[in-house]
């Protein structure tokens, strides 16, 4: 999953290490969701 985040490892942010990759997923997709309901 580090591969999603290289630099990760360089700005030393531990929140993505403890936060699985489908929780991020989700939140993307539900703020472009929110986004685009919020236009039409």
């Amino acid at each position: 999953m580090d591969r999603w985040w290289p630099d990760e490892a360089r700005d030393g942010t531990a929140v993505s290490k403890h936060v699985p990759t489908w929780i991020w997923v989700a939140a993307a997709a539900f703020a472009v969701g929110a986004l685009i309901a919020s236009l039409w």
